[in-house]
């Protein structure tokens, strides 16, 4: 594949994963979601003094940059196996 090809299909799947991600954010489900975490970080800053509840929500951001780097890879790799899927099938070239 040619490297503007390539550069296409980035921007191609960089753009429908912001699209994806901005739908989803609209839903009933994420507004739910967003309140119970909300709701968690609320109670454990009220359970902790600030030295550690600083300490906890620097692990859980470590957790959150994982399990976000996780999707963001998943989502890339089905897109390229849809992509290629469709190659093999030969509904595109």
């Amino acid at each position: 594949m040619s490297l503007a090809k390539e550069s296409l299909l980035e921007n191609l799947m960089e753009y429908s994963l912001e699209e994806a991600l901005e739908s989803y954010q609209e839903t009933e489900e994420f507004a739910k979601l967003e309140k119970k975490r909300d709701q968690a970080y609320k109670e454990l800053e009220e359970k902790f003094d600030d030295d550690t509840y600083s300490f906890i929500m620097k692990r859980v951001d470590i957790c959150n940059i994982r399990l976000e780097r996780e999707g963001y890879f998943l989502y890339r790799q089905a897109f390229k196996d849809c992509v290629s899927l469709l190659k093999q099938l030969e509904i595109i070239r």
